[in-house]
């Protein structure tokens, strides 16, 4: 959680920022939506 705080903060740079931001936004997704969301890759 520290982690994504310093990104949220923009301690971080660049992929690894956008990385930790992403990860929050789909964790926060999953907790909402009672469901696992399916990766795109």
């Amino acid at each position: 959680m520290a982690a994504t705080l310093k990104a949220i903060r923009g301690e971080l740079e660049g992929d690894a920022r956008e990385a930790y931001i992403g990860s929050f936004i789909q964790l926060v997704r999953t907790a909402t939506t009672g469901s696992t969301p399916v990766a795109n890759s």
